[in-house]
Order: structure tokens, then sequence, then C-alpha cells
């Protein structure tokens, strides 16, 4: 569990209780506001938050929580509610996939404010969340670098990189590349679940495995919004060339 305290406060006893009324109590510490701080019981996560994160381990463990359903509340000292979230079966969740906030300061209660992680690892303990965005733009965007490309192994140019910005929270994407003749030779990414903004690329391999001619390629590339019927759609085109 990740907390990110908004003002500086002094945790002293403050408790992360389930619906049952377990709980783990917090230690004496000061917390400086908008410092990440990952409550948790292993204390192995020490070697992969940052410096700058704070780790917390509760002095008598946390509570179990249920996969299919539960409700978690954050107390501090004189047993006043700081926070709280119930989730269910019907939230999306994922195995090896953490679920984070798109708007750190939002309710926690909102469902919509919350999408399963697509950060390369399936988590971000101790780090901006990957979902993160502060304001949604009024369309969508995709740029692509480099243009041509070379994947030849060479380390210069060897990968197509797409930087996009969606009007949406989350998106599952679909990328093809299509040669002239019309054929959809290659599917990079296809429903592929990703956060308002990113990058992602391509090898030049086709999805037979083989290397992709010399030619020029187009690349249609869509975004489902994951909350909504919306979709936005782009078409772009590549140059895959020679050695540069």
């Amino acid at each position: 569990m990740e907390i990110i305290p908004q003002t500086n406060v002094n945790i002293n006893n403050w408790t992360i209780r389930d619906l049952g009324g377990a709980k783990g109590v917090l230690p004496n510490l000061d917390l400086s506001a908008f410092t990440y701080c990952l409550i948790t019981d292993d204390s192995s996560f020490l070697d992969i938050i940052p410096d700058t994160s704070i780790l917390i381990l509760p002095r008598n463990g946390l509570p179990g929580l249920n996969n299919s359903s539960e409700t978690i509340y954050i107390l501090d000292h004189t047993e006043s509610v700081i926070d709280s979230l119930q989730y269910n079966e019907n939230w999306s969740l994922m195995d090896s996939r953490s679920v984070e906030k798109y708007r750190i300061t939002d309710t926690s209660n909102e469902p919509n404010n919350w999408g399963i992680s697509v950060g390369e690892a399936g988590k971000t303990p101790g780090f901006q969340n990957s979902l993160f965005f502060s304001d949604l733009p009024s369309k969508g965007s995709v740029t692509i670098s480099p243009d041509p490309f070379s994947p030849d192994g060479d380390g210069i140019d060897d990968e197509l990189t797409i930087t996009y910005s969606l009007p949406y929270l989350g998106a599952a994407i679909r990328w093809e590349i299509i040669d002239m003749a019309g054929r959809i030779i290659a599917k990079p990414y296809y429903n592929y679940q990703v956060g308002q903004n990113g990058k992602l690329t391509w090898n030049g391999k086709r999805d037979n495995g083989k290397s992709a001619r010399i030619g020029i390629y187009v690349m249609k590339i869509s975004f489902q919004d994951v909350a909504s019927t919306q979709s936005w759609e782009t078409v772009k085109t590549v140059v895959l060339a020679k050695p540069l």
C-alpha cells in the first residue's frame, strides 16, 4: 500500500484496518508532504524503492486482504478516518500487477480513478504512478521517431518509438503495421492496456519473427477508452531503411 501525505504529518499510532477490525499499527515517523511512502510488511522493498521514498513497516504486520472484495481504512491516533478504499470483484484486477490511482489527490472510493499499472515491472513502489496525469488533453496525439529507422542491430536507430498522449485516463491500444500491398505484417501491441501517455517500440520484426523488408509501411494506431465506448485512431507512415 502506498500513501502520499498532502501535508507534513506524524503517523505514530495510526492504523491500517480492514472491515473485520484487523489492524496494523504504524510506527512513530514524521513524514514530509508529497513524499512517496510504501506501507508493507516486506522489508525487501527497501532494495527497490528510491532513497527519496519512505518504507513504513507496521509494528504487527498488515491485515490480510481478500482478492474479491474488501474495505480498507487509514485511521489516525484519534481514531478519525483519514482515508478509505472499498473494492469488489467488478474492479479490473490482474495477477502480478498493482492497481494505481490516476489522480493522487482525488477520492480513493471512485473506481474510475483506478487502473491496472502499466509499468514495466507491473508496479511502481516509491515512484510516480505509471498512470499518473495532471490534465487530459482535448485530443490525442502520436509522434514517431526515428523516421526512417534501420533495425539492423548496429545500435543506431534500431527501434521505432511512438510517443502518445491521450484524451483518456487509460486505453487499450491496437497498433498494426501494414505493407504497401495492404497486408498486416505485424501487431506490436494489440488490446494492450496503456496509461494516458507513454512510449512503445517496434523492432522491425514481422509477427512470424522474420525481419520486415525495406520499404514504406502504414501504421494504424487506435486507442479504446477503458471507461467508455469512445475511441481515437490515427494513421502514420514510416520508412524501414538500410543501415543509415
